[in-house]
C-alpha cells in the first residue's frame, strides 16, 4: 500500500487522557489510547462518539522518539470517527495546538 501522509507516524500505543462532548452533548473525560501520532494529526481508540469538527483536548505521554518521556497537551478537531456497534472505535484527529508541559 502507498502511504499518503505527509509526515511519518509514530508505532506503538501511548496511553492519554482526553476531554471532550461526545455525539449526544454529554460532557466525557476518560483514559484511552493513541494508536499513532504525527506533527499534524493522531488517532485514538475511545468508546465514545464524536462529531465531525468537534473539539478535543488531550493530555499523552510521549513513550519514544526524541521527546521521548515528555508530556504533550493537545488541542485538536476531530476530522473521523470510526463508532463500532458495541461502542468502541476511533477518533481521527486533526492536532491545532501543542505545548509540551
Amino acid at each position: 500500500a502507498v502511504e499518503r501522509r505527509s509526515k511519518p507516524r509514530s508505532s506503538g500505543t501511548m496511553p492519554a487522557r482526553v476531554w471532550g462532548v461526545d455525539i449526544d452533548d454529554q460532557p466525557f473525560s476518560l483514559d484511552c489510547l493513541l494508536d499513532n501520532m504525527s506533527a499534524s494529526g493522531l488517532y485514538l481508540r475511545i468508546p465514545r462518539r464524536m462529531k465531525f469538527s468537534s473539539a478535543i483536548s488531550l493530555v499523552v505521554r510521549l513513550l519514544s522518539g526524541p521527546v521521548e518521556g515528555k508530556v504533550a497537551a493537545i488541542k485538536g478537531t476531530v476530522i473521523r470517527d470510526e463508532g463500532e456497534s458495541d461502542g468502541h472505535g476511533g477518533l481521527g484527529i486533526r492536532i491545532i495546538e501543542h505545548q509540551f508541559i
